[in-house]
């Protein structure tokens, strides 16, 4: 089986992908299999994908508080589905 190599640009969105969920998790204090839902359900893989060349310009910090911003505007559901949204003043207007 070959495997395709990945251009400069993709390594990078996967490296903005990988730390953005790690820093999410810590932030919510979440487990990997509940962070994984979240950026499963909202795909948000596919949002830092799309928006990378507008979040690679700052950190990966600022990248996070963009991808809050768009959940909070976007998908308020999210509250009930996982708890603790609303809790945290990282997570508020």
């Amino acid at each position: 089986m070959t495997m395709k190599r990945m251009s400069p640009e993709q390594i990078a969105i996967a490296d903005m992908q990988c730390r953005v969920f790690r820093n999410a998790q810590k932030k919510r204090k979440d487990t990997p299999v509940q962070c994984a839902r979240l950026f499963k359900d909202y795909d948000l893989t596919g949002y830092i994908s799309d928006c990378y060349d507008l979040l690679h310009g700052s950190s990966h910090q600022n990248a996070l508080e963009e991808i809050e911003d768009f959940l909070h505007l976007f998908h308020r559901e999210a509250s009930p589905l996982y708890g603790r949204f609303y809790n945290y003043p990282w997570f508020s207007i």
